[in-house]
């Protein structure tokens, strides 16, 4: 697995939420494809998927709080 490339996705993702001007669920969307872009193994692909979900999960506590979209759950 190329650890540029998610490092990369995450610092887009880190600078989306710190904008205060795109939504959560835009910005994790937009996380999760550019996790989604990168090669990597099933079990690679796993933990990737994990870190998607985390922040569909748990990203409302870290955006900023009008743009955020706590889960429904």
């Amino acid at each position: 697995m190329n650890i540029i490339a998610v490092n990369d996705c995450c610092l887009r993702h880190d600078q989306c939420y710190s904008s205060c001007a795109v939504p959560q669920i835009a910005c994790d969307n937009e996380f999760c494809a550019c996790l989604g872009t990168i090669p990597a193994t099933l079990h690679c692909q796993n933990n990737l998927a994990l870190h998607c979900n985390a922040v569909h999960l748990l990203g409302h506590k870290y955006i900023c709080p009008f743009m955020a979209q706590p889960p429904t759950d």
